[in-house]
């Protein structure tokens, strides 16, 4: 932008913000102190100078409440503009307030970031930027459901993901042209052959969260619920390859919480047992809950040599006979 003065590129860009800044106006009509008409009128006007642009007046266009067989794509972009008032982290404390559709743009700027250290092309980078813009798209229509609900309720992140996907193609995707549809659909991410791309989107989404949880203690909170959120994100990352700079950021992040949030060993180590133990009650399989069973042994044993108090070890002995009981069982 700073050295393509009167390029395609600036234009394409200049047009999106006056739309965009037409769909936010649009949103605050009913608290708009005096006239509505004359700033909406002003928008229009200095819109003109777009309109040999294509698909830029169609995009313009309301929908008729009397004919809501004709789709308009204006419709779809205030679906958009709505996840700007969708909070995430739902379960937890926080102090800063964060939108989907903020985490979307973190997530799109950190896969192409991610891309580019992976070695890959300026055309990959950029099509898993797009990737990352639109991967929570769906929650216009569903909110942000918190991932350890999704997780231990059978069969219900599948389903969420289904039902996602349903909406997308019903209230989404038909408000554009055909070449535009075939183009959404290259550039979501669920269900639409981009599979392949999923290592880089999710190292790009939890190093998003990671973010997330960095900005709240940075502003004070004292939420160790968010510790705990914090360091269950390291292993993702490892499992799905990320790289040096996204560790070291992990790092960084986690050294801070750690100072700030007063955690100590002790403190470290309970946490990594309720996230094991949470994982063992969420397991499917026999197997995975003996290996994670003694996973918790082990930490057991650190617990024990790190000055634990009474309180705290009588904590772990609960959490241990819950976990024993599950994995006794045959359920």
């Amino acid at each position: 932008m700073s050295t393509g003065v009167g390029t395609r590129e600036e234009k394409i860009y200049k047009a999106a913000t006056k739309i965009a800044t037409i769909v936010e106006l649009l949103e605050i009509k009913q608290k708009i102190i005096g006239s509505f008409d004359e700033p909406y009128t002003e928008l229009l006007e200095s819109s003109r100078k777009y309109y040999d642009m294509p698909k830029f007046i169609e995009f313009l266009e309301e929908p008729n409440p009397e004919r809501p067989e004709i789709k308009k794509p204006f419709k779809a972009l205030k679906d958009i503009s709505r996840l700007r008032n969708k909070d995430r982290w739902a379960v937890y404390s926080y102090s800063v307030k964060c939108s989907v559709l903020g985490h979307l743009f973190d997530t799109a700027i950190i896969a192409y970031f991610v891309s580019l250290e992976k070695g890959l092309s300026e055309d990959e980078a950029t099509k898993n930027f797009f990737l990352g813009a639109f991967h929570d798209l769906a929650e216009v229509y569903t909110g942000d459901i918190p991932s350890p609900i999704k997780d231990n309720i059978k069969n219900f992140r599948a389903k969420t993901e289904a039902y996602e996907m349903k909406q997308i193609e019903e209230k989404f995707v038909p408000f554009f042209s055909k070449e535009l549809q075939e183009r959404i659909r290259d550039v979501m991410f669920e269900g639409f052959g981009n599979k392949s791309r999923k290592d880089i989107i999710k190292i790009a989404d939890y190093t998003s969260a990671i973010a997330e949880i960095w900005r709240q203690a940075v502003k004070g909170s004292r939420d160790r619920e968010l510790y705990k959120a914090l360091i269950s994100h390291k292993s993702k990352l490892c499992v799905y390859g990320a790289g040096e700079t996204e560790i070291m950021f992990y790092e960084h992040v986690e050294k801070y919480c750690r100072k700030t949030l007063l955690i100590d060993e002790t403190d470290h180590i309970m946490v990594w047992i309720e996230i094991t133990s949470d994982m063992i009650m969420a397991s499917r399989t026999a197997k995975r809950k003996k290996k994670l069973y003694k996973k918790l042994l082990l930490l057991g044993e650190q617990l024990k040599n790190s000055g634990v108090d009474d309180c705290e070890w009588e904590s772990y002995e609960e959490i241990k006979k819950m976990c024993n009981k599950q994995v006794t069982s045959n359920k």
